[in-house]
């Protein structure tokens, strides 16, 4: 039966002079039927207020591993069985809203070694079957995503594939065109009129175009595959459809 071991630490409006929030746990990590001992500190800035700096260490047996995650005002740790190989510490870091990252290491040699981490808004699950799931916000719907250990690296490595599921429904309130193919210079399918009520039936993350800041967007650019109430089916990019449609669920 496998056995889960979870503290959570949340901030408080109290004065601190401690310049780390600690948490200490054990379990067997090597499966030599030994406790081994865990200790995962988070750097504060303390003063009227304490709050996470998002720096943090993670100690195993006295092997130190440092890390950094950007969003910390509550963090979680746990040991989990990801795979059949030996268990791994999972270390979760929670900010405003649903953002979080997830950084899992195992301890291999007798040092803390690094799986690497996964960033996104909404949550990770690890049911033990080789795989972690991942359900990352998108906006207006939601990517279940599949993370594994690759075999050559012992890394985190997605699953990825070619388009995910999305069944959104949505009306054009501004017409715009839909194409035959994930090509900006293919050929138009049908120009959708206003009123029209269609679905957003998958979607295509890969592409990465810059915004006007001249920062790379992975979002804006991404393919969408629409189909219509009569039938017609094409491909548009959300910078293309997001202003002119409504009924999407978006948050906020």
């Amino acid at each position: 039966m496998r056995k889960i071991f979870a503290v959570f630490i949340m901030l408080g409006s109290i004065i601190s002079f401690a310049g780390t929030k600690d948490t200490t746990l054990s379990g067997d990590l090597n499966h030599d039927n030994i406790m081994d001992v865990v200790k995962v500190s988070f750097v504060t800035n303390d003063g009227m207020y304490s709050y996470l700096a998002g720096d943090f260490t993670v100690e195993i047996n006295g092997s130190v591993y440092k890390d950094k995650c950007e969003e910390a005002e509550i963090f979680e740790v746990k040991i989990v069985d990801i795979d059949s190989d030996t268990p791994a510490l999972m270390v979760s870091c929670f900010g405003t809203g649903d953002v979080g990252e997830y950084f899992f290491y195992r301890l291999k040699n007798k040092e803390v070694f690094p799986l690497g981490s996964i960033k996104l808004w909404g949550s990770a699950e690890v049911p033990g079957n080789g795989k972690i799931l991942s359900n990352d916000f998108m906006g207006f719907w939601t990517l279940h995503g599949e993370y594994i250990i690759d075999k050559g690296t012992g890394k985190i490595a997605m699953v990825k594939k070619d388009t995910y599921e999305v069944n959104v429904d949505g009306t054009v309130k501004t017409s715009f065109k839909i194409l035959k193919s994930r090509d900006d210079n293919s050929d138009v399918v049908e120009s959708v009129k206003p009123g029209t009520k269609f679905t957003l039936m998958k979607c295509d993350t890969s592409p990465v175009c810059k915004n006007e800041g001249g920062y790379d967007d992975e979002y804006e650019c991404d393919w969408y595959l629409l189909k219509t109430s009569n039938g017609k089916e094409g491909w548009v990019r959300l910078k293309d459809f997001r202003e002119k449609v409504g009924d999407l669920p978006w948050a906020g």
